[in-house]
């Protein structure tokens, strides 16, 4: 939402500021509530991928050395 702003050309943005400037309290705490949901849904989905890299190759490797095991049990 944030880079959507940025990306908006200069007169816009302007305008946009001046119409965030017209908002009532409610309205302006609504859309403080909507972007604090939305950095806790990035920092949920962050924490996610941070979790699926570590463990997605930690068990690879250790099916790996199982089926290694195993092979090598039944077969020598």
């Amino acid at each position: 939402m944030l880079l959507d702003f940025c990306r908006l050309p200069t007169d816009i943005r302007r305008e946009r500021i001046m119409s965030m400037n017209d908002m009532t309290e409610a309205e302006v705490k609504l859309a403080d509530e909507k972007l604090r949901a939305e950095v806790v849904k990035l920092i949920a989905e962050t924490r996610q991928i941070s979790v699926g890299a570590f463990l997605v190759p930690f068990l690879a490797a250790a099916g790996l050395m199982g089926a290694t095991a195993l092979g090598v049990k039944l077969f020598f």
